[in-house]
């Protein structure tokens, strides 16, 4: 059909001659009724019209930018699709069918060579994704039985596979009840036969997966000058496992020693903006984003802010995607026995609006690095395939269709830094752990004689110069600070330190201007403190900071002579500490930890994590000790422990939680980072200093990455320890965990999970219960904790908290002295006993 009449000019007659015969085709194939869909560039094909007006709005306005084949009036492939007009039913499976019809008619143009211009992808590439993306469309509109109105044969696939991944149904299951239905379905019914037909169906919306080999011993991946290489060239290992040959001699089976599946980034960012939905919300960052001067997404913080700043021409357009990197290694048997460490590269896209940015259905597999050894720093190599999609979307980007505006336009992609534990981090930037972060090479530190271990106490020499603890000899380490504070390395000053060792985030060309490049966890941060303080307190054998060990060390130093081993024969007895706690006082902690009361979803049951009698504490996750750090701590030691040690407690307690504010006050949190150097200053007066490991350190450092990256939430990583979860949940094959979560992760999260939560707007996560209160134990130090609250009560036979430690609770954040209050109020600290 010749169209060389969209071109001429709307008032001529060849364009008035053109018009209507287009009008008159639609009509014919698409129309429902006695209208059609407007392609005007104001409605854009979202109104039904009557040709007349169609006709008018054609004529003053012409058609929308890129429509040149009429994919929704039945020109091409779409001629056997029934129209997607707007419906009067309520049915669920209705609703849902005309959501389906409309995205899979809007994603058309991201096939369509005339939408994406020349420089888009490869032509064969190309038809053949677009050849399974067509039968995927025609077969959404095949009914699921002769004259059925709930289902379409597509939508009833993509229910089913969603209820099988939520609640985790084997694949045995699934047949059986797929068989079931189909016997249970009228004659003429459409269903695939098993779950192998069912995955092949859903997989043409989905994006594959590359295999590449890789040396067995993590020196190169067979790809490239090395694709044809039969061994590798550094260590001279074989390419494959095994090769077997077949009965006729012709045939040859060769296996891989090892395999790296790769996730082509390109495609999967393309797929964003597919849907006018997900499309919209890729520029809220730009357009809908609340400006007050608070941080509250990343787009917020300075790091966005200075790279839009240093690269004016990719902050031009508003869709071009910002991405955060995370690794972590887990066991994907869940047995610990069992050896194995996977570690997945996930991109996560900053564009979207904080209800949605941090979503697993938003996050993007990249490369799945097989075990059974973790990788070390050898993950550069494995990294290498998302730093090349990195560099090629950096400097060329790709054509990408955006329906919600009907337009194309060339994508690029910047990565603004990692996200991964304290081990992960310095494999990823290939710096020592030993060191900070923040100072590498000028990290303060001390090696323990007795306690073979490195500590870090010297934070008085971050305080202002004329601070009274910088010349408070006695009570720290026995000398005076009169060091300046050390000044932050810059990235090229990094590079330029580790160019031997460095990175291959490197080859990034600005990842040496970045603010933050790799972030702190504080998940695991808080964790280690918890553990340190609460060893300590409960004295856990060979876990707490202060054992005989720790107390030679202070004498080594010449410090504390109160705290020194007494040596009596053959046995050495050490003297109780400020934070020594009685066998009964710690039975009443436990207590208290085992009887709190939370609300359903605040918190998992404590109530079998504690052991009373044993005086321990087990089975606790990483947010089970992020609650009890930040909600109970400061209850527990305001009762048992004297004002000089619980205060700083308390305030270290107060400012975790300050760290997982969604909303940042830039004011509050410069408070929090001169705070945090009194706290760790007035613990160096308490506990030893192998209590100080670099864990203790780093907190440090939390807020001012907060400052400069924004909330916490974004950057940490609770979402990617749930994400691991889901991912074990795939292995279906023991003896091949990489290929069950590579096919998983293909047919879950880039086919059912994208259908369910844009059509059906339905989760694709079990729901949580609301409103009730765990029932939990006896009536003995019961409290009940509700979120946000810092203060809780009890009856008169429990163990309750007066008005005297609510007062020092609401008090746990000034500055003042605590040594000072003691002794104005007389307070002496409890009796050790027992």
């Amino acid at each position: 059909m010749d169209k060389g009449w969209m071109r001429a000019p709307r008032w001529s007659v060849e364009y008035d001659k053109g018009l209507s015969s287009f009008i008159e085709f639609a009509f014919t194939t698409s129309a429902d009724k006695n209208r059609i869909l407007c392609p005007c560039r104001s409605c854009g094909n979202n109104y039904w019209l009557e040709a007349e007006h169609v006709r008018d709005h054609l004529i003053s306005v012409g058609f929308m930018d890129g429509y040149t084949t009429w994919i929704h009036h039945g020109e091409g492939m779409w001629s056997s699709i029934p129209s997607a007009a707007p419906s009067s039913q309520s049915e669920e499976g209705t609703v849902g069918g005309d959501a389906m019809d409309q995205m899979l008619m809007e994603g058309f143009g991201m096939y369509d060579s005339s939408a994406l211009g020349a420089d888009g992808e490869s032509e064969d590439e190309m038809d053949v994704d677009a050849e399974a993306y067509y039968k995927l469309v025609n077969d959404a509109s095949q009914e699921l039985y002769p004259n059925c109105k709930g289902f379409s044969k597509l939508q009833f696939l993509v229910r089913v596979l969603n209820w099988k991944n939520l609640w985790r149904v084997s694949d045995g299951c699934y047949d059986d009840l797929l068989g079931l239905i189909k016997d249970a379905l009228p004659e003429g019914e459409v269903l695939p036969k098993n779950f192998h037909e069912a995955k092949k169906f859903v997989k043409a919306i989905g994006i594959g997966y590359k295999c590449i080999d890789a040396c067995k011993n993590d020196c190169i991946l067979f790809r490239k000058e090395y694709a044809n290489a039969k061994f590798c060239p550094v260590c001279k290992s074989s390419r494959w496992k095994s090769v077997k040959g077949g009965e006729d001699g012709r045939r040859i089976h060769r296996v891989p020693a090892k395999v790296v599946r790769h996730f082509p980034l390109k495609k999967r960012l393309q797929r964003l903006f597919m849907s006018s939905k997900t499309a919209r919300d890729m520029r809220w960052h730009s357009e809908s984003r609340t400006k007050d001067g608070f941080l509250r997404h990343p787009a917020d913080s300075p790091a966005w802010k200075n790279f839009d700043a240093i690269y004016p021409q990719f902050s031009l357009e508003d869709r071009n995607v910002r991405l955060g990197l995370a690794t972590d290694g887990f066991n994907p048997f869940g047995n610990m026995n069992v050896s194995y460490s996977i570690w997945p590269i996930i991109l996560i896209p900053y564009n979207l609006p904080p209800w949605v940015c941090m979503k697993q259905s938003n996050f993007i597999l990249s490369v799945l690095v097989p075990g059974k050894k973790s990788p070390g720093k050898d993950i550069d190599i494995y990294m290498q395939l998302t730093i090349d999609d990195l560099l090629e979307l950096w400097k060329d980007g790709v054509m990408t269709y955006d329906v919600s505006c009907s337009e194309k336009f060339r994508l690029r992609v910047a990565l603004l830094w990692t996200i991964s534990g304290w081990l992960g981090r310095g494999i990823l930037s290939g710096e020592s752990i030993a060191a900070c972060s923040h100072y590498l090479m000028d990290t303060s530190s001390l090696r323990l004689q007795h306690g073979h271990k490195t500590c870090y106490m010297c934070h008085r020499r971050f305080l202002d110069p004329d601070h009274k603890f910088r010349f408070q000899a006695r009570l720290f380490d026995g000398t005076q600070e009169l060091r300046e504070s050390p000044i932050q390395l810059s990235g090229k000053e990094i590079s330029q330190m580790t160019k031997d060792i460095r990175s291959c985030l490197f080859q990034l060309p600005y990842w040496e201007t970045l603010l933050v490049r790799n972030n702190l966890d504080v998940m695991h941060i808080e964790k280690n403190v918890y553990g340190n303080i609460f060893n300590t307190f409960l004295d856990v054998d060979k876990r707490s900071k202060d054992n005989l060990n720790a107390r030679l060390d202070l004498q080594k130093m010449g410090i504390r002579p109160d705290l020194h081993p007494h040596t009596e024969g053959s046995k050495s007895y050490l003297p109780p500490a400020l934070y020594s706690l009685s066998p009964q006082e710690k039975r009443m902690f436990c207590q208290l930890l085992k009887e709190t009361k939370f609300p359903t979803g605040y918190a998992s049951n404590l109530h079998n994590k504690v052991l009373v009698e044993e005086k321990r504490l087990v089975g606790l996750k990483t947010h089970d000790c992020h609650i009890i750090m930040c909600d109970l701590l400061p209850l527990a030691v305001s009762r048992i422990l004297p004002a000089r040690v619980s205060m700083p407690l308390v305030r270290l307690s107060h400012y975790f939680k300050k760290l997982y504010s969604k909303v940042i006050c830039v004011s509050e949190i410069e408070r929090l980072e001169a705070e945090i150097l009194e706290i760790l200053c007035q613990l160096e007066k308490i506990f030893p200093p192998s209590f100080f490991d670099i864990m203790v350190h780093l907190t440090v450092h939390l807020a001012t990455e907060i400052r400069l990256a924004g909330p916490v939430h974004y950057r940490n990583m609770y979402s990617i320890e749930r994400l691991l979860c889901k991912y074990k949940s795939m292995v279906r094959t023991r003896s091949h965990p990489e290929g069950s979560i590579a096919e998983g992760c293909q047919l879950y999260e880039n086919c059912v999970e994208v259908l369910v939560s844009i059509v059906f707007n339905q989760t694709t996560m079990l729901p949580r219960a609301h409103g009730k209160i765990q029932k939990l134990g006896s009536a003995t130090a019961r409290c009940i904790l509700w979120p946000r609250q810092n203060v809780c009560s009890g009856t008169k036979s429990q163990v309750s908290l007066n008005r005297r430690d609510i007062v020092r609770v609401k008090r746990s954040t000034s500055k003042d002295d605590p040594e000072k209050e003691d002794a104005a109020k007389g307070r002496k600290p409890l009796p050790l006993t027992g």
